[in-house]
């Protein structure tokens, strides 16, 4: 008898680990509205689970918010383990909803949005990043040619002819457009939809683009058998992967509502104080929550109800598995945000010619996490810097290989070539081989035909038409 109870209790306490693992990863991929949705659902549906006044001031929370966060290495230590009951309905219940310190975010919350359209969206996403009026008219002329489905509906030379761009300038503008938020927007057909949604770190990632460039059809009359011989897989394999494809959104414009802004609220917040940038976390979008007392007290009575002391309980558990998956969350977010702004101080310095490169792997490493728990981390969140409000995927740009193995991004490559050219002696301007050379003393490699397209891209002459008599 004793040994069947100690089963029980091991595998309830792995189902319960297994449960907490998969609620923590769902919060932490979670933008800050969804998450506050979701906060305020569970306040609604579980009566253990309360918003309480902080001890604090607003002003020493957001002070002391992010180094609660770094210090608190095991989240669940913060909430007391509750094995306790009550009442269906009790009437000392706390009140549900914000704090009082919170009336501006409630405001907030309950002001209906304005109607917005999927490209007046990604427009205003657009602009937020620095970029020339040349590129903003560029990037207008593509946005406004997205259909409601998030599917481009122009060609290419159609935008160059449109804008009187080059071919390279406006490819460069597009990949900008489809790194912008819903994912797989800015594409020409279904399989570049899908590409676009793929996560870097996702370790299926080849296989994944492998079927849906080779065998998207196959998918489509549901050949799994066929695929996996084709490619020696098995079929479960090949199963798991396909089913994970088939759940991207082939309509990524189409839930779009237009009823509702999607606001755009920064997770993090980044000032520069006394010449050091410092980091904190935004939370006002989530209440100060705990186990209510009054349910504690009851759960200790042994006259409870035994039914309702096991609804209760389990309440409870599910109450303490959001708190730790916020807490979780929060942590992640600052340490990963930290990172960032170690990594691209010069960026917040000196603005995009300084932006350093950097791999989601590099930063897992440092952190000591998965990679693929970068990329659920910085999905859908954003960082208010002294330069604006980007999104944290914005600092793991594409790149070109430098000398070093490492890599620069292309941004800087192209500010490099610019800041030359202006500085260049009018009478003996720079050649492309020039450029290419002062490039090697920056540590940036790059090919003479790649010089030359980035010098295109600004609009900037041969060496020829640039000389001054």
């Amino acid at each position: 008898m004793k040994m069947e109870l100690g089963l029980h209790q091991k595998l309830q306490q792995k189902m319960t680990l297994s449960i907490q693992m998969v609620q923590s990863i769902e919060i932490l991929q979670l933008a800050a509205v969804e998450l506050s949705a979701v906060i305020e659902q569970e306040l609604e549906e579980n009566p253990t689970l309360e918003v309480v006044e902080a001890k604090v001031s607003p002003d020493d929370k957001k002070k002391e918010s992010a180094k609660e966060s770094e210090e608190k290495s095991e989240p669940a230590s913060t909430v007391e383990i509750l094995d306790a009951s009550r009442e269906l309905i009790g009437p000392t219940r706390v009140r549900r909803g914000v704090s009082s310190g919170d009336k501006k975010l409630e405001a907030f919350q309950n002001t209906p949005g304005k109607s917005i359209s999927l490209q007046d969206y990604l427009y205003r996403q657009f602009i937020m990043m620095e970029i020339s009026d040349e590129v903003k008219k560029i990037g207008e002329n593509i946005i406004y040619n997205i259909d409601n489905n998030g599917y481009l509906q122009v060609s290419m030379e159609e935008v160059t002819q449109a804008t009187g761009t080059s071919p390279e300038q406006a490819a460069e503008v597009l990949e900008l457009i489809r790194k912008l938020d819903p994912p797989g927007v800015g594409a020409g057909n279904l399989s570049e939809c899908l590409l676009l949604q793929l996560q870097e770190g996702d370790p299926d990632l080849e296989l994944k683009k492998n079927l849906i460039n080779q065998h998207l059809e196959n998918i489509k009359l549901n050949k799994i058998p066929l695929i996996a011989k084709e490619l020696n897989r098995s079929i479960d394999e090949i199963k798991k992967v396909v089913q994970e494809i088939t759940s991207l959104n082939p309509h990524p414009g189409a839930d779009f509502s237009g009823e509702k802004v999607p606001h755009i609220m920064p997770d993090i917040i980044v000032r520069k104080i006394d010449g050091r940038y410092e980091v904190t976390l935004e939370s006002g979008y989530i209440p100060n929550l705990a186990i209510s007392s009054y349910y504690q007290g009851i759960a200790k009575d042994k006259a409870s109800n035994p039914k309702v002391k096991e609804f209760v309980t389990q309440k409870i558990l599910s109450a303490r598995r959001l708190m730790t998956a916020i807490q979780l969350r929060q942590t992640t977010l600052y340490r990963i945000a930290k990172e960032i702004v170690t990594v691209q101080g010069g960026f917040l310095d000196e603005g995009i010619a300084h932006l350093k490169p950097l791999k989601m792997q590099k930063v897992a490493d440092e952190l000591d996490l998965h990679v693929s728990t970068i990329s659920r981390a910085i999905a859908a969140k954003y960082i208010q810097t002294p330069r604006g409000i980007f999104s944290l995927k914005f600092f793991f740009s594409r790149a070109a290989e430098t000398i070093s193995g490492e890599v620069q991004t292309h941004n800087r490559v192209i500010e490099l070539i610019k800041k030359m050219i202006t500085r260049e002696d009018k009478k003996s301007p720079m050649s492309d081989e020039a450029i290419v050379e002062e490039l090697k003393k920056e540590g940036v490699t790059v090919a003479r035909r790649t010089a030359a397209k980035y010098r295109k891209l600004l609009k900037i002459p041969s060496s020829v038409r640039r000389k001054e008599y």
